[in-house]
């Protein structure tokens, strides 16, 4: 998720928030793709998955998922998620924060994700 953070630090810069803030918003997407990812599977699965999950150090956690997704497949979902959660999150068209010209750069810089 380099990249993504790296285009989420230009969007918030554009809108003058910190560095905080692009953190807990990438893992606030993580989190509901993991979610997502978990509640797709069988539930007998999803059990299976929860418990190894919890006793993972988080630079393993993802691993729980590759049994039944590809890498591929992780790739995408957290990037379209990501997308998806800046379009809706950021840059709504009813949020008054952002002027015309931040939501364009703003959208410019969503083409650019990877």
């Amino acid at each position: 998720m380099n990249n993504t953070r790296d285009i989420l630090m230009q969007i918030l810069d554009i809108m003058g928030s910190n560095e905080r803030a692009a953190d807990d918003f990438c893992t606030w997407i993580e989190v509901q793709v993991m979610t997502d990812l978990i509640a797709a599977l069988p539930q007998d699965t999803q059990t299976q998955v929860i418990d190894r999950f919890m006793t993972l150090p988080a630079h393993q956690k993802a691993s729980v998922f590759s049994p039944y997704y590809t890498a591929e497949h992780l790739r995408k979902t957290l990037l379209h998620a990501t997308k998806k959660a800046i379009a809706q999150q950021i840059v709504e068209p009813k949020n008054p924060q952002l002027t015309p010209s931040q939501r364009e750069r703003i959208l410019a810089l969503l083409d650019t994700l990877t």
